[in-house]
C-alpha cells in the first residue's frame, strides 16, 4: 500500500495582498499627519488675547467712526497697481496722523504696517506691486484731535 499523500499547493496571493495594503495604508496617513504638523496655521494673530482684551475698546473706536461719518474708503486700482486710501471731508484742515495696517489671514509672516502720509487731497496711494496675490485686510487707525478712528476693508489682489 502506498500512503503517500500530496499535498496540495495552496498558494494564494490574498494574504500578501491584505498586508500590502495595510501596510500602504499606514503609511499614507503617516505622511499626512507628517505634512499637516509641518504647515503653518496662522489665521489668528499673535497677540489675540492682549487683542481680545482690549475689543471694547475698539467698538467704541469703530461706532464713533461711524457716527461721525469719519469712515476712509480703502479703494484698489489695480490696473494703475496702488492702493488709493482716501479720507473723507470730516477729516478737512485738520493734523491727521495714524498707521496702516496690512493684514495677511493666511500668512502672519507678510503682515505688515505703515505711516499714514496723506496728500492735500486727504489721500495716500501705495503700490500694490510687491504684495502677494489673494486676500488682505486693510485696516487704518488715525488719530485726530484725540479722538481715535478705525476702518477695515478687504481687498483681493488677483
Amino acid at each position: 500500500m502506498n500512503t503517500t499523500h500530496q499535498k496540495q499547493n495552496t498558494f494564494s496571493w490574498w494574504p500578501r495582498l491584505i498586508i500590502a495594503c495595510f501596510i500602504l495604508f499606514i503609511a499614507y496617513i503617516g505622511n499626512f499627519v507628517r505634512m499637516a504638523m509641518k504647515s503653518d496655521v496662522d489665521l489668528v494673530s499673535k497677540d489675540y488675547y492682549k487683542q481680545e482684551i482690549a475689543y471694547q475698546q475698539h467698538i467704541n473706536t469703530v461706532s464713533q467712526t461711524k457716527t461721525s461719518n469719519a469712515e476712509i474708503q480703502v479703494t484698489l486700482a489695480e490696473a494703475a497697481g496702488q492702493l488709493v486710501i482716501a479720507f473723507p471731508e470730516f477729516y478737512e484742515g485738520r493734523k491727521v496722523s495714524g498707521k496702516i495696517n496690512f493684514f495677511r489671514p493666511s500668512n502672519a509672516k507678510l503682515d505688515f504696517e505703515t505711516d499714514l502720509n496723506l496728500n492735500e487731497a486727504r489721500q495716500q496711494f501705495l503700490s500694490v506691486d510687491n504684495l502677494e496675490r489673494g486676500l488682505w485686510k486693510v485696516r487704518v487707525s488715525s488719530e485726530m484731535n484725540s479722538k481715535n478712528y478705525f476702518t477695515e476693508q478687504t481687498i483681493t489682489l488677483n
